[in-house]
Parts: C-alpha cells; structure tokens; sequence
C-alpha cells in the first residue's frame, strides 16, 4: 500500500505509521515518519501537530499519546485567548500596551494570573498597572 503512487502525497499514511510506531517503542522511526507527513500536509495546525509529535519521539519525556498532546495544546489556546483578551481590553479601553508590557504577559503561562490581570485591565489606570507585581 505505502507504494502506492495515489498515496505517495498523502499526509495521514505517514502519520499513521508514526503513530503505530510510537506506540511500539520505535521513536526513531516514529519521529521520521511524523515528519515526513508535516512536509505533505498543507494544514497549518496539522503540521504543528505532527511537528510536535516528532519532537516527543526524541525526548526523554515524551507524550504518552494523543491526549496528553491535545491537553497541551488546549491549555497553550487557553494562555493565549487570554493574554489577547487581556490586549482587547487595554486597546478597547485606550490604554497602550507597550513593549515592556507585552514582553511581561508574554512570560506569565497560569492561566490564573492571567485572569487576574484580565481583572485589572478593565479597571487599571495604565497597562504597566497592570502588571505591576510581575
């Protein structure tokens, strides 16, 4: 099937062996075959994910499977739905978000203390308020 020429350009077969191989111990093969579908694919995200896959076949620490991939990827959407929320409300409330500023919400990953500067950005008097215990 792998050598077939309706399949030479389709992304999930690699991403399939990779899958099969991870879950085999292989990692070395598995990380090859992962990357290999990043490079067919043409969907952003799709090759994110794959890339991200190949990552965890050369780490010590390495996912465990898919649902520990997809948790990390909620929680990294999480941080940055709220690090933009945190922006649209300063910009909504005229108030500028400078480098420094950015640099700050850049560096924070709780998705608690995110929401508590989403708090003060509504009532701050200056972005830099903001983040003033950061």
């Amino acid at each position: 099937i792998a050598d077939a020429a309706a399949l030479r350009d389709y992304a999930p077969l690699p991403a399939a062996r990779g899958d099969f191989l991870f879950r085999a111990g292989r990692r070395a093969e598995a990380r090859s075959e992962f990357e290999a579908a990043a490079t067919l694919t043409r969907n952003v995200r799709e090759r994110a994910f794959l890339l991200a896959r190949a990552d965890a076949c050369g780490d010590e620490g390495c996912y465990q499977d898919l649902d520990e991939i997809r948790g990390e990827g909620r929680q990294e959407g999480q941080q940055q739905a709220l690090r933009g929320a945190i922006l649209d409300v300063l910009h909504a409330r005229g108030l500028a978000a400078g480098d420094t500023a950015r640099s700050v919400l850049a560096a924070i990953n709780d998705p608690g203390v995110l929401r508590r500067h989403l708090t003060r950005a509504a009532t701050a008097a200056t972005a830099e308020e903001v983040f003033a215990d950061e």
